[in-house]
């Protein structure tokens, strides 16, 4: 079943004094099914979804890390390693 999640990219802009800010806006909802395997969460999704390691993926009101995205051979499907965060940013 696909579920709908928002996918979010952290950006950085510099605070002035050397360090930097990290922010989260607001991302597009794409679909995909969250699925666990050995208690590890990855969801599959289409090959054309943007998704980046490090990209925030909000699903049901949880929030996950893209850890790692795989290419699945022979199908328009990634895999997505995700890794369940308390505080995103």
């Amino acid at each position: 079943m696909l579920t709908p999640y928002e996918l979010k990219r952290p950006t950085r802009t510099s605070d002035g004094m050397g360090g930097f800010t990290e922010s989260l806006p607001s991302g597009s909802v794409l679909y995909g099914t969250l699925v666990y395997q050995e208690n590890e969460p990855f969801m599959l999704t289409r090959r054309e979804s943007d998704i980046q390691r490090g990209d925030i993926i909000v699903v049901q009101g949880e929030d996950y890390r893209v850890l790692q995205v795989r290419k699945i051979d022979g199908g328009d499907t990634s895999e997505v390693s995700l890794e369940r965060t308390v505080k995103p940013i």
